[in-house]
């Protein structure tokens, strides 16, 4: 029978963090509630965790800063834009939950985590979405999505990124040499997000693709420089060729050039009742954020203000009327988004969030330790995705979507401020 204190012993802080971080993205895929309380839970660690530690002051070093600053510039800039005359409290809301980033980053920098029991519930999370758009294909259906996000394109994206997570089980870079078992669940996890992308005819998330490939080639490639070099052009030369030659992928693509090319030759007004295509109405959208980024580039329409910016365009034919629906509250394109509706000033504040995240990641690589690596090659990835996806989507469509970038980055930048300090269990919060 073990004591109370010999069962503390054996369930310590980093236990905690890696079941509820676990458990949040293992069941991602299968229910919109999981991640939500998992994000919540460490929140609420870590502020426990700090009124338990006093010394907060003598702990804070200013790269934990720099991460402060970085998870928070984007909300501040939509709450100080929305303050002065339309706050929107669910896009707000969506958009402040990246806040969470930061407790979950201090509460894994205090007490580790262990990344590969994670990666093998991020693998198992979306093996799960892969039997699920097996099924689903299999039944004849031609764009596949998930019971917790019912959209093809954030499915398939997520997916996509969480397979590519799941080949990070194949190094043995961290905590200890993997077993084959676990280095197949990596491998299964990766095709199976390979997989759930293609079902799920998301075509903008396959941008990330170069990038990831030279992410996971950067750190973990071969030393030999020639070889490196010559494997690398070889997998960048046979992507569009394996996309060439496979229909489901080739098709798509020749679709959304045929579609875009039939927007952009256009010359007339939209007109009452005019169908128009998924790449077409992207296009309209972007040109609609364009036109409303010139006519306020300081601070933006805001909010309601480019509501009523857009139903202007739609009464005289500029824009087509989809563009009005409810569906349609952002621009698939942060970039447009943001300039369309906080102007210069969120365009400042999403540059710190993502050029500033990335060089956070990449400060200091050559001092790697091995733990250290895997999470630098986890947040960079996460970043990749984020925005690569932003070109075509939104980060905040859904709240989920903030959610699984909260958590992700959380969990790998606190793991490497873990990692740089060389905490020792039992030593949280140094």
């Amino acid at each position: 029978m073990f004591s109370l204190a010999e069962k503390s012993k054996v369930v310590d802080g980093k236990d905690w963090v890696t079941i509820i971080s676990g458990l949040g993205l293992g069941f991602f895929f299968l229910t919109r509630i999981s991640l939500g309380i998992s994000v919540f839970a460490l929140a609420l660690a870590a502020v426990f965790h700090v009124l338990k530690n006093r010394k907060l002051a003598t702990h804070f070093l200013w790269r934990d800063g720099q991460w402060f600053i970085i998870a928070a510039s984007l909300p501040l800039a939509y709450f100080f834009r929305m303050v002065p005359s339309d706050v929107d409290h669910r896009l707000l809301d969506k958009v402040v939950r990246l806040l969470f980033a930061i407790p979950i980053f201090w509460i894994v920098r205090s007490y580790g985590i262990s990344i590969s029991k994670v990666l093998i519930c991020i693998a198992i999370s979306v093996l799960t979405a892969g039997v699920d758009s097996l099924i689903q294909a299999s039944n004849g259906i031609q764009r596949v999505s998930g019971a917790a996000i019912s959209s093809p394109i954030p499915f398939g994206n997520f997916a996509l990124l969480f397979g590519v997570l799941s080949l990070l089980l194949i190094s043995s870079e961290n905590e200890s040499n993997r077993s084959a078992l676990v280095k197949w669940i990596g491998v299964v996890g990766f095709i199976s997000g390979i997989y759930t992308s293609v079902a799920s005819g998301t075509r903008g998330g396959w941008v990330a693709i170069p990038f990831f490939i030279l992410i996971i080639w950067a750190f973990f490639g071969p030393k030999l420089k020639s070889t490196s070099y010559a494997v690398l052009v070889a997998i960048l030369v046979a992507i569009p060729l394996i996309a060439y030659l496979t229909p489901a992928i080739s098709d798509r693509l020749a679709e959304g050039v045929a579609e875009a090319q039939s927007y952009l030759s256009r010359t007339t007004r939209w007109t009452s009742g005019e169908t128009a295509t998924s790449i077409g109405i992207r296009l309209d959208m972007w040109r609609a954020g364009l036109d409303a980024f010139r006519s306020a580039p300081a601070f933006g329409l805001g909010f309601g203000g480019f509501n009523d910016f857009l139903h202007h365009r739609i009464e005289m034919g500029l824009s087509h009327s989809d563009l009005e629906t409810t569906e349609f509250k952002h621009l698939h394109c942060e970039i447009i988004t943001t300039a369309a509706k906080l102007g210069l000033m969120g365009l400042f504040a999403l540059v710190i969030l993502w050029v500033g995240g990335i060089w956070w990641f990449l400060r200091d690589v050559s001092k790697n330790t091995s733990d250290g690596k895997i999470f630098r090659v986890m947040g960079l990835l996460t970043f990749a995705a984020m925005i690569a996806y932003s070109m075509t989507d939104s980060m905040f469509g859904m709240t989920l979507h903030s959610m699984v970038y909260t958590m992700l980055l959380g969990i790998s930048a606190g793991g490497l401020r873990h990692a740089e300090l060389n905490l020792k269990p039992g030593a949280a919060g140094r």
